[in-house]
């Protein structure tokens, strides 16, 4: 957590572009594979990365809840 308050606080944009999204069902849990296209402008100078990503849920209360999140580094763009 403390890094993505680094990157927000000496940010001056960042935008974050969800493809390729796939979702499995399995009773209460859910997995959500996809490719975040991130663009981030620091000090005037622009960054594009690409991070494959998992993200898994599980739904207590009627809410889906994220449990864990990992990202591993894409082709660059």
């Amino acid at each position: 957590m403390d890094i993505w308050i680094v990157i927000f606080n000496n940010t001056n944009l960042a935008q974050f572009r969800i493809t390729d999204a796939q979702v499995k069902l399995c009773g209460i849990y859910a997995r959500v594979t996809c490719v975040e296209n991130i663009t981030i402008v620091v000090n005037g100078r622009v960054s594009e990365y690409t991070i494959l990503a998992t993200n898994i849920f599980i739904k207590r209360d009627k809410q889906w809840l994220l449990v864990d999140h990992h990202g591993s580094p894409g082709e660059e763009a």
